[in-house]
């Protein structure tokens, strides 16, 4: 994979578990993460987040959550202000480069 490409990934996952963050709290699927555990490690190493397994007992809490994404296995425990600032430039970035594709496809 190219440099751009791995990029790519990397800010997808990073939008993955702000998502998660915002919408969750912080539990995050880990059969989501897939290949990606290679960027979630970078991501590690480089400060921004940090994430840890949930004990069994909570996975089982959640099991309202089980369904064709199977369960939050995962909790992230440390979400930087640097990594706040990041996937939300990457959000505004996507939403441009999408309204202007729509907008061209209309014209």
């Amino acid at each position: 994979m190219s440099d751009a490409q791995n990029q790519k990934w990397k800010d997808n996952l990073l939008m993955y578990l702000e998502t998660c963050m915002v919408d969750h709290g912080g539990p995050f699927r880990w059969n989501k993460i897939g290949d990606d555990e290679v960027f979630l490690n970078e991501l590690k190493e480089e400060g921004m987040i940090d994430y840890t397994r949930m004990p069994f007992k909570e996975i089982e809490k959640m099991r309202y959550n089980m369904g064709p994404a199977g369960p939050f296995t995962h909790l992230i425990t440390k979400f930087t202000k640097e990594a706040w600032t990041m996937a939300q430039a990457l959000r505004r970035d996507r939403s441009h480069r999408l309204s202007v594709d729509y907008t061209e496809k209309r014209s």
